[in-house]
């Protein structure tokens, strides 16, 4: 994984502001760093009538955002995904990491916390988490797929909901 240079915002306010940099991307892949030329705004695919990015096997699409370590955080996202091998769902597969210095979330949408393979529609996916679980306040947001098949990902909203 090359080094993170990406945007960086940071959270202040606890109304319904999105805390991601071009989170509809709405403004193409501004704010968000891509580890493949590829990885772009899927012209035929949309969720809803929001652009959605196009991620196929071994990529992954990440930003940055500094949150207040005290603050209690909810993020959400649209994702969908398309021919993706079930080679190891424990661990292989669509999901999106959180990485704060040395801790790690994975967010999969299932209670298991197994990764979302095959083929399916769109899911909206929300997760709750208290900034304070890493070990530093510039959290690191990885949408990733890391097998084989396609996926896509639309409307990412992360927002401040408690202090």
């Amino acid at each position: 994984m090359s080094c993170d240079t990406g945007f960086t915002k940071t959270a202040v306010s606890k109304d319904n502001t999105n805390l991601f940099q071009n989170g509809d991307f709405s403004q193409g892949l501004k704010g968000w760093i891509r580890d493949k030329k590829t990885t772009d705004i899927d012209p035929k695919v949309k969720a809803g009538n929001l652009p959605a990015v196009r991620l196929t096997e071994q990529d992954q699409l990440r930003q940055t955002v500094t949150l207040d370590p005290e603050g209690i955080y909810e993020i959400s996202f649209m994702v969908k995904g398309e021919n993706v091998a079930d080679m190891n769902p424990s661990s292989r597969g669509v999901r999106l990491m959180l990485h704060g210095g040395k801790n790690w979330d994975r967010v999969t949408g299932d209670k298991s916390g197994r990764c979302l393979v095959g083929t399916f529609d769109w899911k909206r996916i929300t997760y709750r988490f208290y900034a304070d679980h890493f070990t530093t306040n510039k959290v690191r947001f990885l949408a990733v797929i890391d097998t084989t098949g396609t996926c896509w990902y639309a409307d990412f909203r992360l927002k401040k909901v408690q202090s």
